[in-house]
């Protein structure tokens, strides 16, 4: 049963001068275990809202505002569920909700701790955690995602997830978390995903000592790295396939590279928003951002477009001369095979990193270095083993951050063991 609840007013009380005065409104104490909250959110003109003796066991919230001030001695919110935004709630509380024994927090952890607990295979996503304290716990098997991270020490960082599997994508870090006496190899960067109007660049400050071979580095700001040598970022994955411009350097690499970031054009250049029509006979001279269901007739090619979580059809035509396809970057786009001459023939895609997409077909065509995280290729038909073994996730031993066709699983998995036999012998 859900229950929707805007105003539940027991009384509204001023305080202070009357230029000054506050109003507060009260929260009906009562028993709302079990109930689903939809919302609950502060009316127009009122600064707090003041819940207060209440049972909340079992009660689902969709989304709490952390901004919404509750007595935690007077209510009981034990087992309680919360789906999505902020809260600022006591260690002692926290632990007791349902949250807590999913090993989930898909909401920001405001002012607030999980100081000294083994926090062992959590997942926190969908939320800023830059508050919370995580010291002394354990953080093993620990994945962050969709979210600005703790602060943790790099034996922490070492434990989790992210680092095990390499996955640092869809993490906004602000530049203070200095990475130092870590090896990094083989790890794939990128800030949040575009949502709330905003779309964040991570912030990355490494340390000289940090090992940083073929990693990845995409629409990333090294500015902080003042102590970032040419030897690291030769050793990257973007300078050895030539994406150096996929990433902001320190001053003192770009200069000595020669290289200059190409920046982000969702954020910077005009946004369509499934976009229908015909694009006319003319190229656009400035960058045009696609998104949700492209429904566009090229009659030339446009080289400044650019798709960024759109559904793309999969034609040379089309993304063959897009600004992607050039800076070999897609970012949340799902491919949708067309009628119309397809990109098998004619379209490189190594070098190129793929982040969140799903891909029904693949060109019969190198994928040479080519990254693919949290990317879906379950239904790539003909797709084959040569391919893969080009990959960067191959030659780098993150299999883990794609979902492959069953058939190219099968047949690793047949080479493995017969690996296996071999040494036996």
């Amino acid at each position: 049963m859900k229950v929707f609840v805007i105003l539940l007013l027991l009384c509204i009380c001023r305080a202070g001068f009357a230029e000054e005065a506050a109003e507060l409104l009260y929260f009906r104490p009562g028993n709302y275990s079990e109930k689903h909250f939809s919302l609950i959110e502060m009316p127009n003109g009122f600064e707090e809202l003041k819940v207060m003796n209440s049972q909340f066991r079992g009660t689902v919230f969709d989304f709490w505002d952390e901004y919404l001030e509750i007595d935690w001695k007077s209510c009981d919110l034990t087992d309680a569920l919360f789906l999505s935004g902020a809260m600022n709630m006591p260690q002692e509380q926290l632990v007791k909700t349902r949250n807590f024994r999913m090993k989930s927090f898909p909401l920001g952890l405001g002012q607030t701790s999980l100081k000294g607990l083994d926090l062992t295979d959590f997942e926190f996503s969908n939320g800023d955690f830059r508050s919370l304290d995580l010291s002394e716990s354990r953080m093993k098997n620990a994945f962050f995602l969709n979210c600005q991270p703790p602060k943790m020490t790099m034996a922490q960082w070492r434990e989790t997830r992210n680092f095990t599997s390499g996955n640092f994508d869809q993490l906004e870090f602000f530049g203070s978390e200095r990475w130092s006496q870590i090896d990094l190899s083989r790890t794939v960067w990128h800030g949040t995903r575009f949502r709330n109007g905003q779309k964040l660049i991570s912030r990355l400050n490494f340390a000289a000592d940090a090992v940083l071979e073929d990693a990845a580095f995409l629409q990333c700001d090294l500015t902080p790295s003042k102590e970032l040598t040419l030897e690291q970022v030769k050793s990257t994955w973007n300078y050895k396939t030539g994406r150096l411009h996929l990433c902001r350097w320190p001053k003192h690499i770009a200069e000595a590279l020669e290289t200059e970031y190409f920046g982000d054009p969702i954020t910077s250049g005009l946004r369509l928003k499934d976009p229908q029509g015909v694009t006319g006979g003319k190229e656009h001279p400035e960058t045009v951002c696609l998104t949700g269901k492209i429904a566009l007739h090229f009659s030339v090619p446009q080289p400044f477009f650019w798709f960024e979580n759109a559904d793309c059809p999969t034609s040379f035509f089309t993304l063959g001369s897009s600004m992607n396809q050039r800076m070999g970057l897609f970012i949340d786009c799902r491919f949708v095979p067309t009628q119309q001459k397809n990109w098998e023939t004619q379209w490189d895609l190594s070098r190129t990193a793929f982040l969140g997409c799903r891909l029904a077909d693949l060109p019969e065509k190198s994928l040479e270095d080519t990254i693919f995280v949290n990317c879906d290729l379950s239904k790539a038909r003909n797709l084959t083993l040569e391919q893969v073994k080009s990959t960067w996730n191959y030659k780098a031993g993150r299999m883990s951050l794609c979902k492959w066709p069953e058939y190219i699983e099968k047949a690793l998995e047949e080479e493995e063991k017969a690996k296996a036999q071999e040494e036996k012998k």
